[in-house]
């Protein structure tokens, strides 16, 4: 499914693109037993999608498929870190009376 032709290979990253970003989005949402289900049903189905190509195809398409969404799903932890630091910062700046915005010239 993923590496039928040339043709096919700009498709293939487009879907590998979009798993990442799902993965990502999960990730910024929801915490890691939900995930492993989505991600167990995630690879089921890119598998089930390449059986006809053969037990390699389907094998290596679900493996792509887990991959793409655990990468993804590291970036959104990383992310939902990233933004609460942020808004943790932003919030105990504003309590002390130095955000940039109450400053008077």
């Amino acid at each position: 499914m993923l590496y039928v032709s040339n043709k096919l290979a700009g498709g293939a990253m487009t879907v590998v693109a979009g798993l990442f970003i799902a993965g990502a989005l999960l990730g910024a949402a929801i915490r890691l037993p939900l995930f492993l289900l989505v991600l167990a049903a995630a690879a089921f189905l890119a598998g089930l999608s390449a059986a006809p190509q053969g037990l390699v195809a389907a094998l290596r398409d679900g493996a792509i498929a887990a991959i793409a969404l655990q990468l993804g799903y590291a970036a959104g932890i990383i992310m939902r870190a990233v933004v609460g630091n942020l808004r943790h910062r932003w919030a105990a700046s504003r309590r002390a009376g130095q955000h940039r915005n109450s400053t008077t010239d």
